[in-house]
């Protein structure tokens, strides 16, 4: 079976690349990069004067049907359908946009086909308009996501001190064995607190708490003054979770606003699969993330993760607060932003070529196999 589908994947790259897109990439799994890359959809063109003469007459017939059997009439069906594919068929890439763009497939957990178009060659930015594709998150919501991501990875370091004593051995040795900068490395070996703060509504479903607020009253009673006595003085067990609790606040994987994931993030991904974390068990989603989130954006967000009927159907919701309620009920349970998914930054660096500077995010589409994407 996974021969076959490798084989059905190959062909079908086959044939977008005998189209003449500039990328192509066929795999068994979605491709882990795609949220990084800016989405790239069909254009419309105008309709020819035998389609749009065609359109005008379905309208009439359906409206003269309605009124004469009712809305509901059977007749109305196939008129429906024959209204959308002649409209479908005025949405394709065009040549311009194959020149620079990007496909990728791969094979859905239910078996179908997944498939996202995106731009994979880099051209200067147009100038900022509200008609095309928005990245999911801004670049302020990308950087609080992953310092949600840090503080839910800093709390299972603080909780597992042998993990805490590998991962200051490894920033130690990498450091001063083999060359590493402090900058490339997941902790900050310089005694610097990681801040993790973000908005309140952010972590309104969540009851993960900063790590230096558990430490200050875990240790409180170590003073300032003899500090090293007591610290001497104290058993094995507490001073294995002071060290735990100390490396967990140096614990870094904040990918700043307008930055990009770079070697520090591929090794913070290290920490998190080690320390075994269940992010999903420790953050949920709240309405507070959707209500940061741009319109455009939520409805991109639906046609990824749930599919372009759900998307259709919330785009018409005029007000922001009850899209955002909408799109906050239809996600899968359990579902993570990409940001804070455990593998979001697996790769050290990204190819310049691949995704523009300011880091857009995709709203893949999921869509059937289509005959023709040029136009």
């Amino acid at each position: 079976m996974r021969e076959l589908a490798e084989e059905k994947l190959d062909a079908l790259a086959d044939e977008y690349r005998a189209i003449g897109w500039h990328e192509v990439r066929a795999a068994l799994e979605r491709p882990y990069d795609l949220y990084m890359k800016g989405s790239m959809y069909p254009a419309t063109r105008e309709p020819t004067h035998d389609e749009a003469t065609r359109l005008t007459a379905i309208d009439a017939e359906i409206e003269a049907i309605a009124e004469a059997e009712g809305e509901d009439s059977e007749r109305i069906d196939p008129l429906s359908d024959e209204r959308d594919a002649i409209t479908e068929g005025l949405r394709a890439f065009n040549r311009e946009q194959v020149a620079v763009g990007g496909v990728a497939l791969w094979v859905s957990h239910d078996g179908s086909l997944g498939k996202s178009f995106y731009r994979a060659k880099a051209e200067p930015k147009p100038k900022a308009n509200h008609d095309g594709p928005v990245p999911l998150y801004s670049n302020s919501l990308f950087a609080d996501l992953t310092r949600i991501k840090t503080r839910v990875v800093q709390e299972a370091v603080a909780a597992d001190p042998a993990l805490a004593l590998d991962i200051v051995l490894d920033s130690l040795a990498g450091q001063l064995l083999h060359g590493a900068h402090s900058h490339q490395m997941a902790i900050e070996v310089q005694a610097k607190a990681v801040a993790t703060d973000v908005a309140q509504e952010l972590m309104a479903t969540s009851d993960v708490l900063a790590v230096e607020d558990m430490m200050a009253t875990r240790f409180a009673a170590i003073p300032a003054e003899g500090r090293f006595e007591a610290i001497r003085a104290m058993g094995s067990d507490d001073k294995m979770a002071l060290l735990a609790g100390l490396v967990a606040m140096t614990v870094d994987g904040t990918v700043f606003a307008g930055g990009s994931p770079g070697q520090r993030h591929h090794q913070f991904e290290q920490i998190v699969r080690a320390s075994g974390v269940n992010i999903a068990s420790r953050w949920t989603a709240p309405i507070g993330l959707f209500d940061k989130m741009r319109r455009a954006a939520m409805i991109d967000l639906l046609r990824e993760e749930v599919g372009a009927s759900s998307a259709e159907n919330c785009a018409t919701i005029k007000k922001k607060a009850d899209l955002a309620v909408n799109v906050s009920e239809r996600l899968p349970a359990h579902w993570l932003p990409a940001p804070l998914r455990i593998g979001a930054f697996d790769r050290a660096e990204r190819e310049p070529e691949e995704c523009d500077a300011d880091m857009d995010e995709d709203g893949s589409e999921q869509e059937g196999m289509i005959d023709e994407e040029t136009a």
